[in-house]
């Protein structure tokens, strides 16, 4: 998640106490699954009065300045705004995906390997749906991916090296086209090869 996003997130959760669960309380009861569901609605009516205000904002700043470089300055400024709250609108999105889920009592168990994520892991991120190891393991997977796909785009691009500097493929403006010829057939091995760490699955769980 971005640094703006985390504090986004950060400031719209602040404010709520901390569930202490009783003693022989059921995870994920009622007043559990209550005590989410206020914290996801609150944190939804944040994100939602900050897009407002964006567009709000965008109407009152926006302007036809005469200087070329006052108008590129303000473009960007609008772009990473937009881009701010494409990202808050998709985090809505997961909000009712989450709220969903609690009224479907299915909250609260991660949806790989089905054990109880945990009320304090749940409260750090409410829209959480994987315990802290099946994230870890998930997340050193897709990190693993990028790199072979990185080093597998290299080597493709290596490969056509030859045919740059022989004028195979025509004249330099044709290498825009080659490269990424390249790059699709690279993405194209990745995509047939096994996932990394695909033999996990056949380890006994512990």
């Amino acid at each position: 998640m971005p640094t703006q996003a985390k504090q986004n997130q950060n400031q719209s959760l602040s404010g709520f106490e901390p569930y202490v669960p009783q003693a022989g309380e059921e995870y994920m009861g009622a007043p559990m699954r209550a005590h989410f569901t206020k914290i996801l609605n609150k944190w939804k009516q944040d994100l939602m009065q900050e897009v407002d205000r964006t567009v709000d904002h965008m109407k009152d700043e926006a302007a036809n300045f005469p200087d070329p470089a006052d108008r590129a300055s303000q473009e960007e400024e609008f772009s990473l705004e937009l881009r701010a709250r494409d990202r808050e609108r998709k985090l809505i999105k997961k909000i009712d995906k989450t709220l969903q889920l609690i009224e479907d009592e299915e909250y609260g168990w991660c949806e790989s390997c089905g054990v109880e994520i945990g009320v304090k892991r749940l409260e750090a991120r409410p829209t959480a749906d994987m315990c802290v190891d099946c994230k870890t393991l998930a997340e050193i997977k897709e990190k693993q991916g990028r790199q072979v796909i990185a080093e597998t785009v290299t080597e493709t691009e290596r490969s056509y090296a030859p045919f740059f500097v022989s004028g195979t493929f025509g004249t330099p403006n044709t290498l825009v086209g080659a490269s990424l010829l390249a790059m699709t057939a690279a993405y194209s091995i990745r995509v047939q090869a096994d996932p990394p760490l695909s033999r996990a699955s056949s380890l006994p769980q512990g």
